[in-house]
């Protein structure tokens, strides 16, 4: 994603500006790792709640 680039040069920002400029960020960051990570759940193989593979995926044991 590209940086926004503003019309007009930017004003000195206050604290509280600064402050809320990085907790948007951050956000935009979580959702965008919060995607992957969804993202990369839906293409591994399928498990159940625990975690394990079924019993039917399972190799069969001699």
């Amino acid at each position: 994603m590209r940086p926004r680039q503003p019309s007009e040069p930017q004003k000195p920002q206050t604290a509280k500006q600064q402050a809320n400029d990085r907790l948007a960020q951050a956000l935009r960051d979580n959702l965008h790792r919060r995607k992957a990570q969804a993202r990369a759940r839906t293409a591994a193989p399928a498990t159940d709640a625990g975690g394990t593979i079924p019993s039917d995926e399972k190799s069969p044991t001699k």
